[in-house]
């Protein structure tokens, strides 16, 4: 009798372990994280390559803010810059602090240069829009496209933030938060850099960027060019016709960068409404150029 129960004692058990164990993520079998699922092969690449650590033996913290100087740190790791610590030019900077070298290691290299006051602020939270900026500065990266994000301003300047972020989006770091928002002011927390980090170390985590319909618009005319860029002087790649819908990614001046049927471009604002009824009571004189 005995006997009999304590076999069901161990059945009902093993049933709770098993059934509690449904739906949840099993902690990665690569790191001593617990607060790190086996999804997250990001943090694990990190990790076997020595570039991370956790807040304690056994935590991660993903959750955590990063701040400038740990970013600058983990940078400098990822690329081998030299970690002495030593003075550096920012008078906020101890030269003992842990982070001293490699943030004067990445000034030298130009990937960071501070705040016009002479301070780094290595105790402040990065940001997402800061984030972009050094990674692209830390990798080298020159490829831009047709990205865009509803809450960053398009500026193709060199030193503006919409580079910055297209250059990561480009290159298949970031798909940024969803809804065709990139999120540049939120704080940048620790699972985020490292998914990030490992993606600008390894072509096999990257992603592949696609562009989120932010807005539907309709032709108010036949024959309207489809361009390969935002003026009259970049090549037709293709025309669509009255009411047909336009997919919108993002504006670009006058212009909408979107897709229609199995084109993709840039389409004249000025031929484009916000409705199909309106496009069909748009008149078209037979004179004016289509763009």
């Amino acid at each position: 009798m005995n006997s009999f129960f304590s076999k069901v004692t161990l059945f009902l058990v093993a049933a709770v372990l098993v059934i509690s164990s449904i739906g949840m993520s099993p902690a990665s079998a690569w790191t001593p994280f617990k607060d790190v699922s086996s999804n997250d092969v990001e943090i694990d690449y990190l990790y076997d390559k020595g570039l991370i650590k956790g807040i304690s033996s056994n935590q991660f913290g993903p959750d955590y803010s990063v701040t400038r100087e740990q970013a600058a740190t983990l940078i400098g790791r990822a690329l081998g810059l030299s970690g002495t610590e030593r003075k550096t030019k920012f008078s906020d900077v101890s030269s003992t602090s842990y982070s001293s070298g490699y943030i004067q290691s990445a000034v030298d290299k130009g990937i960071i240069t501070g705040y016009p006051d002479g301070t780094f602020k290595p105790k402040q939270t990065m940001t997402r829009g800061e984030m972009a900026y050094l990674l692209s500065r830390a990798f080298n990266l020159t490829k831009t496209s047709a990205v865009f994000f509803t809450d960053i301003k398009q500026d193709s300047s060199n030193t503006s933030l919409y580079t910055a972020v297209n250059k990561i989006a480009t290159a298949g770091i970031s798909n940024g938060t969803g809804g065709g928002s990139y999120s540049p002011d939120k704080d940048l927390v620790r699972e985020e850099f490292a998914i990030f980090l490992a993606r600008a170390l390894e072509p096999k985590f990257k992603v592949a960027f696609q562009n989120a319909t932010i807005a539907k618009l309709y032709s108010t005319t036949d024959n309207l060019n489809v361009r390969s860029g935002p003026s009259t002087s970049y090549k037709v790649v293709g025309q669509i016709h009255t009411n047909n819908e336009v997919q919108v990614y993002g504006y670009s001046g006058n212009w909408v960068y979107g897709k229609s049927g199995n084109l993709t471009g840039y389409f004249s604002l000025s031929y484009l409404a916000k409705s199909a009824a309106k496009a069909s009571r748009v008149m078209v004189t037979l004179h004016r150029s289509l763009f």
